[in-house]
């Protein structure tokens, strides 16, 4: 079975300012290609929330649709970048969203 995982990156660092293109492009490269080589989507977003004081929070997202197979192994790549997306960028916030998925891919 496939999998469909979304991952949303927020651009925001707690107090060090917005992840840059140059910077999530790197992030991408060094990283999200080595742990997912299969492919992805990637496409800018932007996300918004309410803090706990009523405060509407809005951010700069990057969103990455990713088609793996239900693994350990895929799960632990998808982990792994998650990890390394908080750790390089001050714990900057990402959310994963994962479902079941119907996948054909259509080529000549």
């Amino acid at each position: 079975m496939m999998v469909r995982t979304e991952l949303y990156f927020g651009r925001d660092m707690p107090a060090k300012g917005e992840v840059s293109d140059i910077e999530f492009d790197s992030f991408v490269s060094s990283v999200v290609t080595k742990e997912l080589p299969e492919g992805l989507t990637l496409f800018d977003a932007y996300g918004q929330y309410e803090d706990k004081d009523g405060t509407e929070l809005k951010q700069a997202t990057k969103v990455m649709i990713v088609f793996h197979e239900d693994t350990e192994a895929e799960t632990a790549a998808i982990e792994k970048v998650i990890a390394a997306y908080r750790e390089r960028f001050s714990g900057a916030k990402v959310m994963r969203a994962s479902a079941p998925a119907d996948v054909a891919f259509y080529v000549d």
